[in-house]
C-alpha cells in the first residue's frame, strides 16, 4: 500500500512538468521563423556592364535576335539575326517575356561568358559568348559635345524600332524646347512608310537633367554653363545624320555616343509656374486621389505625363513652363485607408483652357468606368506553397531603419516590382491600401525592388509607394533567387515562414486579397 501511494505521488508530481517539457520540445522543432531579408555583403558593381552586341526583339512566342553589332562578340560566336533565344545560361526564356528582362540576364561583367541556347531553322544551337565593355561595342567616335542647335537631329537603333528626333530651334535653359519625333520599324528610315511621327515639348532646367523618351530610346538633355542645351546621355547608341533625318535608313556606318554618364535623376517637364486642376466625380471633389495628367499647350503640342496627389478639395498642382494648357488625358486612382484601391475615370469632353499661374483651378469632371470583373485568384496553386521563402540579400532599405529579426506573429506580403514595370504602377496603390488596412493587425508588407539603378528607386518610391510601405532594393538577381520571371509577383508568407500564396501580374482587387490575408492572420498562434 505504501509502495502504491509512493508511485501514485510520483506520477502526480511528474505529470505537470512532463506536459511543460512536451510543449518545450514542440517549440524546439518549430523555431521562430527568421526574417528572410539580410544585408548584402557587397553593393552592386558601379562599373558599366558588359554586353555581347545583340539587339533583341519580342515576338508572340518569345525573344529573337533582331540584329547584331558587326564584329561584336555575338557575331564572332556565330549568332545570327532571326535566332530564337531559348535559354540564357541555365535560365529558360519563357514565351511572353519582355526584352529588358532577357537583356538583364545576358549582360554581366566584361570578360565573363554567357551561354545562349538558340533555335535556328528547326535545330538547337549552343553559343558561348564573352562579354565586352559596352563602350567597346559602341565606341565614342564623336569627341565634341552634342549641342542642341537649330536643325540638330539624332537617330537611334532600338530593339524593334528606328527612332529619330529633330530640334528645329536651339535649346536654352528654362525655355520650352520643341522637337519633332518619328518611330519606324527597325529596318526602315525614321520617316518611312510604316512610321509614326509627332511633336513634343520639353523643359530643361538649369540644375537637373531632362529625359526625352521615344519608344525604347531615352535621351537625356542637360544645360551647359553658358546656358546651351546638350545631349548628356543615351541608353542606345546614336547617329547624327547628314541631310534629311527622316530619310536616312539603317544600318549606319558611324555610331556616336554622348560623352557623359547617365543622369542620376530625371525631371520631365518641371517649370517655374503652377497649374492647378480640380477633379470631381458625381458632383463631389476627388480628395486624396493620385492623378496622372497629360497636357497640351495652345499649339496642341503634348507634354509628358505627370502624377500628383489632390488635396481635400480635389485640387492637384503641377509645375509647368509658363503658358496656357488643355488637359488631353487623365487617370485618377484612389488610395488610402478606407478607400477601395484603384479607380480609373474617363475625362468628359471639355474645351476649357487653364493658364499656368492662375489662382482659380481648371475644373475637370470625371465619369467612372465600370470596373472589370476581378481575375480568379490563384494564390494557392503555385508548387512553392508550403515551402520557405529563400533568403534575399538587400542592398538598401527605404523606409525601414531596423528590420525585424523574426517573422513570428506576422504575415508577410512581398511585392516583387521594378520601376520599368507598367503593371507594377497599377498595383502599387493596392499594396499601399493593404498596408494601411492590415498593418496594425499583424501584416508586414515589403516592396522588393529588382531594379538595377538605385537612383530610379528613390524617385519612384516618393511618387508611387508612399504611406509607410518599406522598400527593399535587392537588384535583378532576386528574380533568380525567387524563381520568378516577371513582375509584379506577390508572395504571402505566414507566421511560421511558409509560403502560403503566390500570384503573378495584376488581376486582383483589395477586398479579395484582404480576405485571404485576414484568414492567415486569424491562424496565428493556433498551430
Amino acid at each position: 500500500m505504501r509502495s502504491a501511494l509512493c508511485m501514485l505521488a510520483a506520477a502526480w508530481t511528474l505529470g505537470a512538468p512532463t506536459a511543460a517539457l512536451a510543449e518545450q520540445a514542440k517549440a524546439a522543432v518549430q523555431p521562430s521563423p527568421a526574417w528572410p531579408f539580410r544585408a548584402a555583403t557587397t553593393k552592386p558593381a558601379t562599373t558599366a556592364p558588359g554586353g555581347i552586341g545583340l539587339v533583341l526583339e519580342a515576338r508572340a512566342d518569345g525573344v529573337y535576335a533582331q540584329s547584331l553589332v558587326p564584329g561584336g562578340p555575338a557575331a564572332k560566336a556565330g549568332a545570327a539575326a532571326g535566332d530564337h533565344i531559348a535559354r540564357v545560361d541555365q535560365w529558360p526564356v519563357p514565351a511572353g517575356i519582355k526584352v529588358p528582362e532577357v537583356a538583364e540576364h545576358i549582360r554581366g561583367t566584361p570578360g565573363t561568358t554567357v551561354e545562349l541556347g538558340v533555335k535556328r531553322g528547326g535545330r538547337d544551337v549552343v553559343l558561348t559568348v564573352t562579354r565586352v565593355a559596352l563602350h567597346r561595342l559602341f565606341p565614342e567616335t564623336s569627341k565634341d559635345i552634342m549641342v542642341v542647335r537649330p536643325g540638330f537631329s539624332l537617330l537611334a537603333s532600338g530593339a524593334a524600332h528606328t527612332v529619330g528626333v529633330h530640334f528645329p530651334h536651339a535649346g536654352k535653359a528654362g525655355e520650352p524646347l520643341h522637337y519633332d519625333w518619328a518611330v519606324a520599324p527597325a529596318t526602315e528610315a525614321a520617316g518611312g512608310a510604316g512610321s509614326q511621327h509627332g511633336q513634343g515639348l520639353i523643359l530643361v532646367g538649369s540644375d537637373d537633367t531632362a529625359n526625352l523618351p521615344i519608344a525604347d530610346w531615352r535621351l537625356a538633355l542637360k544645360v551647359q554653363p553658358d546656358g546651351a542645351v546638350y545631349v548628356f546621355s543615351s541608353n542606345l547608341p546614336v547617329h547624327e545624320p547628314a541631310g534629311d533625318w527622316r530619310t536616312v535608313a539603317p544600318p549606319w556606318p558611324t555610331l556616336v555616343k554622348p560623352r557623359s554618364n547617365p543622369a542620376a535623376r530625371v525631371v520631365r517637364w518641371e517649370g517655374p509656374e503652377r497649374l492647378k486642376v480640380q477633379l470631381s466625380a458625381e458632383g463631389k471633389p476627388l480628395a486624396r486621389v493620385r492623378a496622372t495628367l497629360k497636357l497640351a499647350d495652345a499649339a496642341g503640342v503634348a507634354l509628358d505625363t505627370r502624377t500628383a496627389l489632390t488635396d481635400g478639395q480635389g485640387i492637384a498642382a503641377f509645375q509647368v513652363p509658363a503658358g496656357a494648357y488643355k488637359v488631353q488625358a487623365l487617370a485618377a486612382s484612389a488610395s488610402g485607408p478606407g478607400s477601395d484601391a484603384h479607380v480609373t475615370h474617363d475625362l468628359q469632353a471639355s474645351d476649357a483652357t487653364a493658364k499656368a499661374g492662375d489662382a482659380s483651378p481648371l475644373v475637370v469632371a470625371l465619369t467612372p468606368k465600370p470596373a472589370p470583373p476581378p481575375q480568379q485568384l490563384t494564390w494557392g496553386s503555385d508548387p512553392r506553397v508550403g515551402q520557405g521563402l529563400p533568403a534575399l540579400e538587400v542592398q538598401r532599405w527605404f523606409g525601414l531603419d531596423k528590420p525585424p529579426a523574426t517573422l513570428a506573429g506576422k504575415v508577410l506580403l512581398v511585392d516583387v516590382w521594378a520601376t520599368w514595370c507598367g503593371p507594377c504602377r497599377f498595383t502599387a496603390p493596392l499594396v499601399n491600401e493593404l498596408h494601411a488596412r492590415l498593418g496594425a493587425k499583424g501584416l508586414q508588407v515589403v516592396a522588393l525592388s529588382v531594379d538595377k539603378d538605385e537612383a530610379a528607386i528613390e524617385a519612384f518610391a516618393k511618387e508611387q509607394l508612399p504611406g509607410g510601405v518599406p522598400i527593399a532594393w535587392a537588384g535583378p538577381d532576386a528574380m533568380e533567387t525567387l524563381e520568378t520571371e516577371s513582375v509584379p509577383t506577390f508572395f504571402v508568407v505566414d507566421e511560421r515562414g511558409r509560403i502560403r500564396g503566390v500570384h503573378k501580374g495584376m488581376g486582383w482587387d483589395v477586398a479579395s486579397v484582404q480576405a485571404f490575408l485576414e484568414s492567415l492572420l486569424a491562424e496565428r498562434g493556433k498551430k
